[in-house]
This record gives structure tokens, sequence and C-alpha cells, in this order.
């Protein structure tokens, strides 16, 4: 959940394993990580927007790594990519093939 709007459900499995949402991918990888390989850590970069004043259009949009024109005009839905696995996020699969274009 960012400000206040889903974008990310699935297992705890799933959103552990394969996060596909930019926000849940940062969010994992700031989990310590003891007796395991190190990962790379996703630092967020951008403004943090106001809660009570969110942008037009994607709320994460300020923040992601994967923000194209399309975000900052349209709200994503949140799309089944996987059996159970919802994503809100047009570009989520730029680390596959794009979703919700």
């Amino acid at each position: 959940m960012y400000l206040g709007n889903m974008v990310e459900i699935a297992s705890h499995k799933e959103i552990y394993d394969e996060p596909l949402h930019p926000y849940t991918q940062a969010l994992i990888s700031s989990i310590p990580q003891f007796n395991q390989e190190k990962k790379d850590r996703v630092i967020l970069q951008g403004e943090l927007p106001s809660a009570s004043h969110p942008p037009k259009g994607c709320p994460f949009q300020t923040r992601c790594p994967l923000v194209q024109e399309k975000c900052k005009i349209e709200k994503p839905k949140l799309v089944e990519l996987h059996k159970g696995h919802q994503v809100a996020c047009f570009y989520s699969q730029k680390l596959g093939s794009a979703a919700n274009d």
C-alpha cells in the first residue's frame, strides 16, 4: 500500500520472492538479510508527495524509477499478472514485458 492505495496483492511468498511493483521492490530490498547473499538495495529518489494532496495519475510517480508520461495522467488499476498476483503499475514488467499497456 502506498499513500492509501493498493499497489500489489499476492501471497506473502510471491511478494517476498517476486515483488513486481517498484514500491514493493524497494520495501523488500530494505529488509535486513542475515546469513544470505547480499542483495542490491533499491533506494527511492524523488519527492515524497503529500498524502492529503496526492499527485494526479499514479500516486507513486514522483518516486518511481519506471515513471513515464502515462503515469502522470492516468492512475493504474490492479491487474492480475500471474494467478493471484495483482499489480497496479503500467510498467512493472519492464522487468519482463509491459503490464496494463
